[in-house]
């Protein structure tokens, strides 16, 4: 593993290692079926197939269609991308920006290797948009409020909203514009 994608390793959330809490306060499918969340707890494969797999609101507004990709299309890259429709996006995304023929689809792993990663977070940060068609860095460029950042949220991961992290992303957010800032 190289240093990159050890960094990377270090930034990502583990399905896995969700407790039981977590699964079903977070994760639709574990709303519903809280049960499956004490057998399920510590198996990340199984979590993501279930929560984001073809039978799944989640999965299905993800695009996953075949059994295994909620875990084969599981997040990567800095920004985490996830779901078959947007591993789909960006191979075309990809190929418009920046050229070559990376099928992202087809080899979802590339996003855990440079560029791939910084470039899918560049690509979604560019191309998603609410239902307003303001893309994310508009959104971002109104302020630091609590508003703002969760207009921004509701883009990149909408079913965070409610979390009690959210709170915290704001003060961060809010924190780290001051850092930058004002030195």
């Amino acid at each position: 593993m190289g240093r990159f994608q050890f960094v990377l390793e270090l930034f990502r959330p583990s399905l896995g290692g969700y407790s039981v809490h977590t699964l079903t306060s977070l994760l639709g499918y574990y709303i519903q079926h809280p049960d499956e969340a004490i057998v399920d707890h510590g198996h990340a494969e199984v979590i993501a197939n279930k929560a984001y797999g073809p039978h799944a609101h989640k999965g299905i507004e993800l695009g996953n269609t075949q059994e295994g990709d909620g875990w084969k299309y599981r997040g990567r890259g800095l920004k985490q991308i996830t779901g078959r429709d947007n591993y789909r996006s960006f191979t075309s995304g990809y190929r418009a920006i920046w050229g070559g023929n990376e099928d992202f689809e087809a080899n979802p792993d590339l996003l855990t290797r440079m560029p791939y990663s910084l470039r899918a977070a560049i690509w979604f940060w560019m191309t998603k948009t609410n239902h307003d068609h303001q893309h994310c860095w508009q959104l971002a460029d109104h302020g630091v409020t609590e508003a703002d950042v969760n207009a921004v949220t509701r883009i990149v991961n909408h079913g965070e909203l409610g979390h009690p992290g959210a709170h915290e992303r704001v003060t961060n957010v809010q924190y780290a514009y001051s850092v930058f800032n004002h030195g």
